[in-house]
């Protein structure tokens, strides 16, 4: 998913760009040249850090730590935003990135656990304890075991799914057929609830549960349910199948 500050409020405070980028000797960064926000009339009240409790020499220590060439090398931008008043903001490579679409990536995993809330508000859903397979049977293999996660272990990384980012997301993104297939018919690490393991497969479950209960894509449920009610209208959305 992608989105910005610019024109409404922004649903993330990090703008985080792709770490893609290698590493050269020329600059990667603009000097440094505070962190006071523009007046710009897109529905944010400006402050000051004084005024909100903060210590303005941290908070110009945390941007010149920001700022240089030796750290946060992705890092394109940050927002600083306390009582709903924006007292800090700066952007590394260039502050036209204010108005340009950033990939949240794995931002986008918080975003699917709070539609998975609305979903819940909204009685889509009756419990998290519910097991993934009472909405998308079809998508799952025979294993009895994987017929027990529930929405719970899901969202909570837990599912023991056996996925490894650094393979198995690549092959996701760009591989045919549906995602979910994907992700069900892989093996098992361990069993559901037992243990953590942080992936890219589990959010998809998730997923998969909002479309089947509110019969509307994930895009298209949280443009009407979260970023419409928060007057978040410049987003993209990148999906498989």
């Amino acid at each position: 998913m992608l989105a910005t500050k610019g024109g409404t409020p922004a649903l993330a405070l990090l703008a985080i760009a792709s770490a893609g980028c290698g590493l050269t000797d020329l600059p990667m960064k603009v000097e440094y040249d505070g962190y006071v926000p523009e007046l710009l009339g897109d529905g944010w009240e400006v402050s000051t850090p004084e005024a909100e409790g903060f210590d303005p020499g941290a908070l110009d220590a945390v941007y010149r730590d920001l700022f240089s060439e030796s750290g946060y090398p992705t890092v394109h931008s940050l927002l600083v935003i306390r009582h709903g008043k924006l007292v800090a903001e700066a952007y590394t490579r260039d502050p036209s990135d204010r108005e340009r679409l950033h990939h949240l990536q794995s931002a986008t995993k918080s975003v699917t656990s709070v539609l998975l809330g609305i979903a819940l508000d909204r009685g889509l859903v009756d419990s998290v304890d519910r097991r993934v397979y009472d909405f998308i049977p079809e998508h799952f293999d025979d294993d009895p075991v994987k017929r027990e996660i529930t929405l719970r272990q899901a969202v909570s990384m837990q599912t023991g799914l056996s996925f490894d980012n650094d393979v198995h997301t690549v092959e996701l993104v760009w591989g045919e057929g549906s995602s979910l297939d994907y992700v069900l018919h892989r093996g098992m690490d361990f069993s559901p609830g037992t243990d953590f393991h942080y992936n890219d497969g589990n959010p998809h479950l998730v997923s998969g549960v909002i479309q089947r209960v509110s019969g509307m894509s994930q895009e298209a449920f949280a443009r009407e349910h979260l970023f419409g009610p928060l007057g978040i209208t410049r987003v993209r959305w990148d999906r498989h199948a």
